[in-house]
């Protein structure tokens, strides 16, 4: 009895094992089937994950490509730089020189300016002393010229009065001439009578007696016209004296006056010379301040234009100095000043204006050692990473 419970234990432990069997025998047909699918999965999965590596294969290649074709443009680029920089160091070289042109010749222009501004004070100052020194000389011409002027008039009247007394003269000296030649004339004829009266005359105590007195009246008369005659002549010469040191007189006070007229011409082209002096001065001073503006205008210009363009450029700091060099050296230029001019300045200013350039020099290839090292780092990464 003992054993049949036994059996049926057995037996119902049996079916109790049995039915866990099937039940783990239709879980592990579940998991095979699951397996079983999951191989399918794998399987599509690993034809897909073929396709797949030949496109990245492909995508390799093409990369490889890309990155080849990108390390010859960065090779080309790397030289374009290099070759770039170069001339941008020989660009900042001659900017620097002309920078430095400039500088003196700016230097020199100032000093010229303040030599013109004293020599324009010297002159203005000059002219208003020479002003006053010439309007008192004209004060004192104008004066005398007046003077002159009166006296001349006083003369001219002198003139006229004696010219009046010298007619008077001439008239009364052609009466005496006309007195003269009447008594000439009778003369000739008492002569004739005398030679009548001597050649006729007879040999009568009467004839006698006439003709010894007609030749006393005749001699008489004679006498007195010849001392009529006389008293002419001595008025003409007098009248001819008279006249001669008038004209004389007349000549000396003309003299003077023209040169009293030529001083005062001579006073007033020198002013006028002094005056337009003076213009060219002022023209030339304004002429000089307006290029001066004009260059800065067109510094301010080219400074303005040329900052987008220089700060993309590598080497900013001497490139700022650059472009100021530049900007200024253009402008004189433009403004067309000689370069001997230029190039006048001290040696001491030379000297620091040299270590100043030499100083952004050394800055600038600081500042290219860096870059080329952040790209050989960046190279150096993007190698990695592929």
């Amino acid at each position: 009895r003992r054993q049949v419970e036994d059996l049926i234990l057995h037996q119902a432990d049996a079916h109790k094992r049995i039915g866990e069997l099937e039940q783990e025998k239709r879980l592990q047909g579940e998991v095979l089937s699951d397996k079983e699918n999951m191989l399918v999965a794998l399987h599509d999965r690993n034809e897909h994950s073929k396709a797949q590596l030949e496109e990245c294969n492909q995508d390799l290649t093409t990369t490889r490509e890309l990155v080849v074709e990108q390390a010859r443009r960065l090779t080309e680029a790397d030289a374009q730089l290099h070759k770039q920089t170069k001339e941008l160091k020989m660009a900042n070289r001659y900017l620097n020189s002309l920078e430095i042109r400039f500088l003196s010749h700016f230097d020199a222009t100032e000093a010229r300016l303040l030599e013109l501004t004293h020599s324009q004070e010297r002159i203005h100052t000059g002219m208003l002393e020479q002003n006053s020194q010439t309007g008192m000389k004209a004060r004192k011409l104008e004066k005398a010229l007046l003077e002159r002027r009166s006296q001349e008039a006083q003369v001219v009247s002198q003139l006229a009065v004696r010219q009046a007394s010298l007619e008077a003269a001439f008239d009364m000296l052609a009466e005496e001439q006309r007195a003269r030649r009447q008594a000439e004339a009778r003369a000739a004829s008492l002569v004739r009578e005398l030679e009548s009266f001597r050649s006729t005359a007879a040999e009568t105590a009467q004839g006698k007696a006439e003709r010894q007195a007609a030749p006393e009246h005749l001699a008489a008369e004679f006498a007195d016209l010849r001392g009529q005659l006389s008293l002419p002549g001595q008025a003409q010469i007098l009248g001819e004296g008279r006249q001669k040191q008038l004209e004389e007189a007349l000549a000396s006070k003309s003299a003077e006056v023209n040169g009293l007229v030529e001083a005062q011409d001579d006073l007033r082209r020198s002013m006028e010379e002094m005056q337009s002096a003076r213009l060219e001065v002022e023209a030339s001073m304004e002429v000089q301040t307006v290029e001066l503006e004009a260059l800065r205008l067109e510094v301010q210009d080219l400074r303005s234009r040329a900052n987008p363009a220089v700060e993309k450029a590598p080497g900013n700091g001497l490139a700022l100095v650059g472009r100021e060099a530049f900007a200024l050296a253009f402008g004189c230029i433009t403004a067309g000043l000689p370069e001997a001019e230029i190039a006048g300045t001290s040696r001491h200013e030379t000297t620091s204006i040299m270590e100043m350039a030499a100083e952004a020099k050394a800055v600038e290839e600081h500042e290219e050692e860096q870059e080329h090292e952040q790209e050989a780092k960046e190279m150096a990464s993007e190698e990695k990473g592929g």
